[in-house]
């Protein structure tokens, strides 16, 4: 019988341990709770559940205190969840053939899919062989590696990793006040461990990346694209190899933001992602929505048509990127239905305002086609419809969300409809 150990490490989750806990029967054999100063009821709690509590005393290390819960695990893989987390109802039935596949075998981390219930958007180490070399290092954003592997005979440093897209996992979004507190502290926590002595390229280029991210979460993007930047000539000097994915996944995170804040590295960050990895879909994506940005779709068809190609295993919000991109050239190559159907998808599974402005443009174009309830979609902006198709298109172009072409095409509309 396979056995899976879930170390936590708390403080203060009484609000949504219970749920947690409840969601590992049947799948995890034991549960060590190493709590680092909890006020509420979380040991409780814990307790109630037949975890095994132990206690930490915090000193602003998580791979410290990480390493303190997994050293006590007796199961053949380690499950990590955080307190807000928790597994979906048929985890027990699922996880365990998952596990049992041959090729996850040595010292191997399975990443999986980790977001709110609707939207699993991200890939995080969450499962590992219970392996004696495998071990945290950072103090924040801690990561696994393999420590003293010589006397094993195996590989030192990176453990083989599996982006596995079957297992996910649901995390409750934070508030954006509790969001920023977090960004705050860790920033703080980056801070000190930048102060260490012998950081590797690598490790450096991560810390540069998380500090982009808490500083973009506070809203700070031109601040959070000179770190990115710097993560970027970081991870040049760290001679990781090409099959290293965090290098395209960096690339990605740069050109995202250089791409909404117009930065002049964008063409060329563009061309080293895709020399890196023209494999896969990234580099493919951005040249083609550059390109559109640029006002050139009639040269952005083809990278899109690449990057199509290689939509395979997307995360979802690379998927409902890709979609929303494919949409925008549709309605300019003047296949307005699907484009229009594509919108209408996607607002479905996540409304947002963009989207709601990109209907209203297709259904324009479609010569206010049936398929889109434009009036609710107007009343959805809090906006009351404008009684002419011509003052319609004028308040469109209004927003700032256009391609030039898109914008071409409202004037168009602007001036072409009567009355």
């Amino acid at each position: 019988m396979l056995k899976i150990s879930l170390c936590m490490i708390v403080k203060n989750e009484a609000t949504h341990l219970d749920r947690c806990l409840q969601s590992v029967k049947g799948l995890a054999t034991e549960i060590i709770v190493v709590d680092t100063g909890s006020s509420d009821a979380t040991v409780d709690i814990a307790r109630s559940h037949g975890a095994e509590v132990h206690f930490f005393e915090w000193c602003d290390d998580f791979s410290l205190a990480r390493n303190a819960a997994i050293e006590k695990a007796q199961g053949d893989w380690v499950l990590l969840l955080d307190g807000d987390e928790w597994l979906p109802d048929d985890a027990a039935e699922t996880w365990p053939s998952i596990l049992s596949d041959p090729q996850f075998e040595g010292a191997v981390v399975l990443n999986a899919q980790v977001g709110p219930p609707e939207d699993a958007t991200v890939f995080k180490r969450l499962l590992f062989r219970n392996h004696q070399h495998l071990r945290f290092v950072g103090k924040v954003h801690e990561k696994l590696e393999l420590l003293s592997a010589e006397q094993s005979g195996e590989q030192s440093g990176e453990p083989k990793r599996f982006d596995c897209f079957p297992l996910r996992v649901f995390h409750q979004p934070l508030s954006q006040d509790a969001a920023q507190t977090k960004a705050l502290w860790y920033l703080a926590l980056i801070k000190s461990e930048f102060k260490q002595t012998g950081l590797s390229w690598a490790r450096q280029a991560e810390l540069w990346q998380h500090q982009a991210d808490a500083e973009e979460t506070l809203g700070k993007k031109e601040v959070a694209l000179s770190s990115l930047q710097t993560a970027w000539r970081c991870y040049e000097q760290s001679f990781l190899p090409e099959s290293d994915l965090f290098g395209t996944f960096l690339l990605s995170r740069l050109i995202l933001l250089e791409l909404q804040t117009e930065a002049p590295e964008l063409q060329s960050h563009i061309l080293a992602l895709l020399k890196r990895a023209p494999e896969r879909f990234e580099g493919w994506f951005f040249q083609a929505y550059s390109l559109l940005l640029l006002g050139q779709s009639n040269l952005g068809m083809a990278p899109l048509k690449e990057a199509l190609l290689r939509r395979k295993h997307l995360q979802p919000l690379w998927q409902f990127r890709l979609d929303l991109l494919l949409a925008r050239y549709s309605l300019l190559q003047g296949a307005s239905q699907q484009g229009e159907e594509i919108l209408l998808r996607l607002l479905a599974l996540a409304p947002q305002a963009e989207l709601v402005w990109h209907l209203l443009r297709a259904s324009l174009l479609t010569n206010m086609a049936l398929t889109s309830d434009t009036d609710r979609l107007w009343q959805s902006l809090g906006e009351r419809k404008p009684p002419q198709p011509r003052l319609q298109a004028q308040r469109l172009l209004r927003e700032g969300l256009w391609s030039p072409e898109e914008r071409r095409s409202l004037v168009r509309l602007g001036k072409g409809f009567k009355g």
